[in-house]
């Protein structure tokens, strides 16, 4: 029967049973080898340190206006962010409200700017500026529910608007027929019937 004892000693280290994946380790000392064994599935996802990717999860559909710009969105509501909000296109449109009724139309809709108006000279410029920026402006300005609201109320300024200027070209029609209708008296006419309608004018 042979000696399977080497001479020198000891026996032989047997070789170590192999992983859990059929890979046989490393002899002890060497240093094992990176990355996963031979015939294993790689790690999902990212490798370490990477971003991870950004969107919604794959095969989920994305919300109603993912990756719109501001206020464009189904379901974005931009206003009373200032600049920051972009006015949508529903919104845009003269503002004759802002023309007639100037800064008490401003005032009541985040517009400050408006007050302006009340500067000498620069009061004829303003409610040209507020006719063609005074809907984007209102929009930016203030907190509205939603772009039908917003749509509402800038109705309702615009007839409350024709109405006072139906009353403003009234006032000045009277305030001409009397004058007319005084004849020879046209300055005592005037003298008396100007500091009445005066106040009236000025609101506007």
């Amino acid at each position: 029967m042979s000696n399977d004892v080497p001479a020198g000693g000891a026996p032989p280290t047997p070789p170590p049973p192999p992983d859990s994946f059929g890979a046989v380790p490393p002899p002890p000392g060497m240093m094992p080898p990176q990355g996963p064994p031979p015939g294993a599935m790689p790690p999902q996802g990212p490798p370490p340190g990477a971003m991870p990717p950004q969107g919604p999860p794959p095969g989920m559909m994305p919300p109603p206006g993912y990756g719109a710009p501001m206020g464009y969105g189904q379901g974005q509501n931009t206003s009373g962010m200032g600049k920051m909000g972009v006015a949508p296109p529903q919104v845009s449109g003269l503002c004759w409200s802002g023309f007639f009724l100037g800064w008490i139309w401003g005032v009541f809709n985040g517009v400050l700017i408006s007050l302006l108006g009340l500067i000498p000279f620069v009061g004829w410029v303003m409610p040209w500026v507020l006719l063609f920026k005074g809907r984007e402006w209102a929009w930016q300005g203030k907190r509205w529910n939603s772009i039908e609201h917003f749509n509402e109320v800038q109705r309702k300024w615009t007839i409350a608007a024709l109405i006072a200027l139906a009353v403003y070209l009234v006032l000045i029609i009277l305030w001409v027929v009397l004058i007319i209708a005084a004849g020879g008296e046209t300055t005592y006419q005037y003298e008396t019937t100007y500091p009445v309608i005066a106040p009236l004018l000025s609101l506007f």
